[in-house]
Parts: structure tokens; sequence; C-alpha cells
């Protein structure tokens, strides 16, 4: 008896020194470029005093992501005794998505980060063929339920390339949609330029490539008015796309 008792007592102590001792009285935040210091601690709504243990990390990091559409992920650390820190990664906008109806700027798996206006549209590479449906802000991509093979075969190329720094190289992609299955097939219609091992940066290959499946495609590229093909095995910096 007098043994759990001890234990008891011990247990309330140990619970009583956490609730005085481990308060929050300091939050930092690391890895943010886009957003200031100031705009990620107003939407974190941390509570000062709060106690370290009890602080929801995860709620913390819900209210970042519904009201910064940039952030793709953020880390809540617990520095005991009394500070908190939060480790920001911010999404890289890759595309643009066109549409009838309107452009979203997206990274490279498929995130809306804005809505594009004609200068940024400009920016990235455009995707065009394929039509949101009901775009918002920090959402990820949707389209009708026909085209959905189409977009999820887009996020998993602009995944692979982002991977492999590739992406920047990227001018278009044209993503095969319903008109295109009778004579063409599903093909995605690649165009861009990438610098090849040993080219140097002022010889750049410039390509236009459909392509039916990805990653094994083969790239067609066109260089002096000679045609070159590049095998842009990309299975050797992204083995999870093969």
């Amino acid at each position: 008896a007098y043994t759990i008792l001890a234990v008891l007592l011990i247990a309330a102590s140990v619970v009583a020194a956490c609730t005085v001792f481990f308060r929050v009285e300091e939050v930092t935040v690391e890895g943010n470029e886009r957003y200031s210091q100031e705009q990620i601690l107003s939407v974190a709504s941390v509570e000062m005093g709060a106690n370290m243990i009890l602080t929801p990390g995860e709620q913390i990091a819900q209210r970042i992501y519904r009201a910064l559409p940039y952030v793709d992920h953020v880390e809540v650390q617990k520095r005991f005794p009394t500070t908190l820190k939060m480790v920001i990664t911010e999404s890289q906008p890759v595309a643009v998505i066109t549409g009838a109806a309107s452009a979203w700027i997206v990274d490279a798996k498929g995130k809306l980060l804005e809505q594009a206006d004609e200068t940024q549209a400009q920016e990235y590479t455009k995707v065009t063929g394929l039509e949101l449906l009901e775009p918002e802000q920090g959402a990820q991509a949707q389209t009708t339920p026909e085209n959905q093979a189409q977009l999820d075969g887009l996020t998993a190329m602009t995944t692979a390339l982002a991977s492999c720094g590739l992406m920047e190289g990227m001018t278009s992609i044209d993503v095969p949609g319903d008109h295109q299955h009778e004579g063409t097939g599903q093909d995605y219609l690649v165009q861009g330029e990438l610098i090849p091992p040993g080219a140097g940066e002022k010889n750049p290959v410039f390509f236009s490539k459909r392509s039916r499946s990805f990653p094994t495609f083969l790239l067609t590229c066109r260089r002096k008015g000679d045609t070159i093909k590049e095998n842009l095995k990309l299975s050797h910096c992204s083995e999870k796309y093969t």
C-alpha cells in the first residue's frame, strides 16, 4: 500500500512540476521565405504561457496550412523547458494549369497555390488540356472523374521532374483529353529545353515529344537542326516513379 502511495505521490509531483515549469515563453520560426515570421506567428495563434506538453502541435500546423497556401509542411518542435520551434517547408510553384475559366499556379504535387495573372502565367510551365473542378486556393487540384487519370499522370510527371531538378526546363505540358483518344492516343505532349551532360549552359537542347507513359519516356531533342534522342532515365534520381 505504501509503495502504491509513494508511486502516486511521485507521479503527482512530476505532473505538477511539468505544469508549473514547462510553459511556452518563446516561439521561433525557421525555413520561411515567402511569409514573414510575423505572418506565421499571427495565424499559428500559439498561447504564450500555455503548458508545453499540452500545446497541440498538430492544431497549430493545421491553422498555418489553412491560412498560408504556400506552406507545404510544418514541423512543430517542443524544445523544453520553454521554447516552441516551428520548421516551415514551403511549396515551390512549378506550373500554371490554364483552363477556359481560370489559370492556377500549382506545385509539383498539384496543390493550388494561387490564381495566376497574365504575368505569372508566363513564369512557369504552361499546362493545357485539363479543366479544374471547383478550384480553391490551398486545396489539391481536382478534375472530373473521367479526367482524373490524366491529372494523376500530370502530378506524377511534375513530381519526378522536380525531384530531378528538370522542371525549370519545361515550357509546356499538354495533358491528353477525351478529344485526343482517337488517332493519337492518350499522349502527353512535353516541350521545353534541357542541358545534357557536357553540353554547357550555352548549348541547351530543345525538345518536343509525345509520351504515353511516364517516367520512362524518350525525348526527341533538336539542336542546330539535328535530331537527338535523349533517354531521360528519371528512375536514377527518383526510384519511386519507376
